[in-house]
């Protein structure tokens, strides 16, 4: 039986390029967690919009910008092959589009 493992291919030990993919796939976790609580909490307070003047009345101008700029960062992320991290900003930004909707 032939198995199709690619690190039987590689001069090297599979322990050590088991060792540095492991490292490399979970090198950003923590940052991908405090991007992603970012995006979510910025998207619910736009939508839920807490009873402060000035939270209210900048979330009101703005919030067509921050749709276009979670657009932007989920392509962004898209290019930088942060699949996780794409597809929540990308439902932030339907979710604001449909907010937005609702509200014009």
């Amino acid at each position: 039986m032939v198995t199709s493992n690619i690190f039987l291919l590689l001069p090297c030990s599979t322990k050590l390029y088991m060792e540095i993919f492991n490292k490399n796939l979970h090198a950003y976790t923590w940052l991908d967690r405090i991007i992603t609580v970012a995006l979510v909490v910025g998207t619910v307070l736009c939508i839920y919009q807490p009873d402060s003047y000035t939270i209210k009345s900048w979330v009101i101008r703005f919030a067509p910008q921050i749709t276009v700029g979670y657009w932007l960062s989920g392509l962004l992320f898209l290019v930088l092959r942060r699949n996780r991290l794409t597809m929540i900003a990308f439902i932030c930004c339907g979710f604001m589009c449909i907010f937005l909707k609702k509200c014009g």
